[in-house]
């Protein structure tokens, strides 16, 4: 069996990483340590807020190119 199908492609690989940078980018931009107890120290709700921000395609475009974007977690 292929690395690749073990793995999946290069693309593949680099989507999940987008995303899960991305929640932690959320986790932060949203203060999550911070949060309503309930909310607070967890990733739910996070792109739906983030999708009420910027809109849902943006968010899904943001998400495809995560990782070619120059920002820093947490910023806003």
């Amino acid at each position: 069996m292929s690395d690749k199908a073990i793995f999946g492609t290069k693309e593949w690989v680099q989507e999940n990483r987008n995303r899960a940078d991305y929640m932690n980018f959320l986790y932060d931009h949203f203060d999550r340590d911070h949060a309503p107890i309930g909310l607070r120290h967890t990733f739910t709700g996070l792109a739906k807020l983030r999708a009420e921000e910027l809109g849902r395609p943006l968010v899904e475009d943001e998400v495809k190119v995560w990782h070619k974007l120059d920002h820093t977690v947490g910023a806003n």
